[in-house]
């Protein structure tokens, strides 16, 4: 009887336990939250993401090759067989079927890698040396989450709490979203009590941002270590969210809309928070190459399904 990969405890042996049908069909079940939360794994498509992957250090199992689509080997900086724990290879049409739901361009571009999802736990988690943190609270379009991890990476803002019923960062969309950003954030599940608690112990500063809210973004305190809520695409934040902020900030806007796209509007915020800071570049630059996992409490773990 096959073995399912969650069954399998080390990451180059599981590898070794199927053929190339078995980890095809592995890569296509990676599309749905459900076989993720299982297994603990997500995919990634694509020269430049796997690049990013192994250049992060993050941990990837596999990479699966397609000789026939993948033409230059060379775009990598390495050779084949230096480009992580096992290799696979498998042919095109088996490939294309598996990895077209992650391509981040319109077709697969001949190379993927199966890496393990990275969790940290909030109870051991320190804030990062930015001083910057963000909460996703039930933000549902997994685009956005994609969106708002790029701006995170850019900004030094390496820790990211999803929260509530927010979308998998570790899902397709979500991943092709940021870019490789993913593997330049600390994401940290949690739900509102425990992010308070974690608050209290770190005496952090919470915004949330509202479309009602009498206080400019430009206006505000942003005191380190600061954490930028951002509520659900259509509903915001909700009283216990916030509940937990120590100031709601919106942002002044002058057409028939009465709020941006939560993905614009926390990268509004974010550089305004950025830019308050007395962190340098050097700094930021610190954080991004030095704590692309976290620095404490990671946790190897599967996510919620979208």
């Amino acid at each position: 009887m096959e073995r399912s990969i969650a069954q399998v405890p080390s990451h180059a042996a599981a590898v070794g336990f199927f053929d190339k049908k078995g980890i095809t069909d592995l890569i296509s079940s990676l599309r749905h939250g459900g076989s993720r939360r299982e297994t603990g794994f997500f995919f990634v498509e694509g020269v430049k993401m796997v690049r990013e992957a192994l250049a992060s250090g993050a941990p990837v199992e596999a990479v699966v090759l397609c000789p026939e689509l993948l033409l230059e080997y060379d775009l990598l900086g390495s050779p084949p067989k230096d480009l992580g724990p096992v290799t696979v290879e498998v042919g095109r049409r088996r490939y294309e079927n598996a990895a077209r739901h992650f391509a981040v361009k319109q077709s697969p571009q001949g190379i993927g890698a199966l890496i393990r999802q990275t969790w940290a736990s909030i109870d051991r988690h320190v804030p990062p040396v930015s001083g910057i943190m963000v909460a996703l609270c039930s933000v549902q379009d997994a685009g956005n989450v994609g969106t708002i991890l790029r701006t995170c990476d850019a900004v030094g803002a390496v820790t990211v709490f999803i929260v509530g019923s927010t979308a998998d960062p570790y899902g397709p969309v979500a991943v092709k979203a940021s870019l490789g950003a993913i593997f330049g954030v600390t994401p940290v599940r949690t739900d509102v009590s425990g992010l308070a608690r974690f608050v209290s112990r770190v005496r952090a500063t919470v915004v949330g941002t509202s479309p009602w809210a009498g206080l400019s973004y430009r206006e505000a305190e942003y005191k380190r270590p600061v954490i930028l809520m951002l509520g659900n695409e259509a509903q915001g934040l909700g009283d216990e969210e916030l509940g937990i902020c120590r100031q709601q900030v919106s942002i002044p806007m002058v057409g028939r809309r009465d709020s941006l796209n939560v993905g614009v509007a926390g990268g509004i915020v974010l550089y305004e928070i950025f830019a308050r800071g007395s962190v340098s570049w050097e700094g930021v630059r610190d954080v991004i190459t030095g704590q692309h996992r976290g620095s404490s409490g990671r946790e190897e773990s599967g996510a919620d399904e979208v």
